[in-house]
């Protein structure tokens, strides 16, 4: 019972502390908590206070599509993190060779600059 009280107060105080910077991060962990709290609450229905099997049958169904899209959920967020990132990184990577090129030309630019100016003296 003990584990019920301690996921009511981790969701309360997640929603009053707000431990992360990201109000992103925040809203997903409140998320995760919440989703935590379901899946408990699920688990009350499996003891003897339900004796009918057919409500528990029902039940597991339950506990699986939370599960299912709790994981479906966080799986998406990390996709939708890792492609934002690899596209940064892309465009970082376009920037440096794009002024690497960039440099190069004016080396050029300037090096014939140079050498036509010591072949006018």
């Amino acid at each position: 019972m003990s584990k019920y009280f301690t996921i009511i107060a981790a969701f309360i105080l997640t929603g009053y502390l707000e431990p992360f910077r990201d109000p992103a991060q925040n809203t997903r962990e409140m998320f995760n908590e919440a989703v935590t709290m379901v899946v408990l609450y699920h688990t009350l229905c499996f003891t003897p206070f339900v004796w009918d099997p057919y409500t528990k049958h029902l039940i597991g169904y339950s506990v699986i599509l939370t599960t299912t899209i709790h994981i479906y959920v966080n799986l998406h967020i990390i996709s939708a993190e890792i492609i934002r990132a690899s596209r940064i990184s892309y465009m970082m990577y376009n920037y440096r060779k794009g002024l690497k090129e960039h440099r190069k030309e004016n080396r050029q630019k300037f090096q014939t600059g140079i050498t036509k100016s010591i072949r006018r003296r």
